[in-house]
């Protein structure tokens, strides 16, 4: 379409209409990522039951989140200015970006006189944001979202995949929910692994009493046992969550701890703190093991995770004995 087809069209928009300015700014609870692909403008909004206007829709190829991408700005700037608090990825059945011609795509850039070297030596696939499958573009999506260490560790969100025939709508995971591949659960989960305490020594044999004596000394008394100790990565968490405990200038901290006090699922509490930790440069490898040692523990014995465990990690932060 040329400029003056454009210029034609608004001006028949125009014509006889009444000039208006846009409402007042309000806040958006809800913004939907979704592809750019325009066989879905008639499709998207009806299948999730919003009506026009009824939240942001940001949009890309493959409905692809990248790390440190703009669209992702786009999003941090939505959540503060407009309080948006849901995020919805939705992929589509169809989506060409699972399924990208790289061949097409060489013939069709080199027919408007660019090189293969404007695109640099990255892998054409890569450099477009290319997926696996949809199902798998809207993972990589929402674990983008998640952790970037600009948005607010309570944003809830969630992924589905639209079947762009029918219009019918598969919820992949929902708010909370870990990502398939980012949370384990093993087919036989096996509790943490901590080191036996040690034996304690026998006692000494006491020396011959003397003949004025009445009778033999006491025998010392065996020392005790050692308390178990942690294992040594959950050890290294622990240090972690008492450092950030003590430290007033994080931004966020508080509502962390009200987000630890409202739930009650084990799993959820240290998918939290992980998040939190992860935005704040803590995360290390060692933390890393400790929450992948607990998570196994969490799936293992559900809600009836350690409680004491579970209770020592975060009392720090709860200011209390018990989470």
């Amino acid at each position: 379409m040329l400029i003056d087809d454009l210029l034609q069209r608004n001006q028949a928009f125009v014509r006889g209409r009444r000039a208006q300015p846009l409402p007042p700014v309000e806040a958006v609870p809800l913004a939907i990522v979704a592809c750019y692909d325009p066989r879905l403008d008639p499709l998207l909004r009806p299948a999730l039951g919003l009506r026009e206007g009824e939240g942001f829709l940001l949009r890309s190829a493959g409905a692809v989140v990248a790390p440190g991408s703009d669209l992702l700005r786009s999003l941090a700037v939505a959540v503060y200015l407009f309080e948006v608090r849901h995020v919805w990825i939705v992929g589509h059945s169809s989506c060409r970006m699972a399924q990208f011609p790289t061949d097409d795509f060489i013939t069709a850039f080199r027919r408007r006189a660019v090189t293969r070297g404007a695109f640099g030596t990255q892998d054409l696939r890569r450099w477009a944001g290319a997926i696996p499958t949809p199902r798998d573009g809207v993972l990589a999506s929402a674990a983008a979202i998640l952790d970037a260490p600009f948005l607010p560790p309570d944003l809830a969100v969630a992924t589905m995949l639209l079947d762009d025939t029918s219009g019918r709508l598969e919820v992949l995971t929902r708010p909370g929910e870990p990502l398939p591949g980012r949370v384990t659960e093993p087919a036989t989960a096996t509790p943490v692994e901590v080191p036996e305490p040690p034996e304690p020594p026998e006692p000494p044999e006491p020396p011959p009493a003397p003949s004025d004596s009445p009778g033999p000394p006491e025998p010392p008394a065996a020392p005790a046992a050692p308390q178990e100790p942690l294992h040594p990565a959950v050890s290294a968490l622990q240090t972690a969550v008492e450092h950030l405990a003590q430290s007033g200038a994080v931004a966020d901290l508080r509502q962390l701890q009200q987000a630890l006090l409202t739930e009650r699922h084990p799993l959820q509490k240290l998918l939290l703190l992980r998040r939190f930790l992860r935005r704040t440069s803590f995360e290390s490898p060692e933390i890393k093991e400790a929450f992948d040692q607990l998570t196994r523990q969490v799936t293992a014995t559900g809600h009836d995770l350690a409680a004491k465990t579970l209770s020592d990690l975060l009392g720090p932060l709860l200011g209390r004995n018990k989470p």
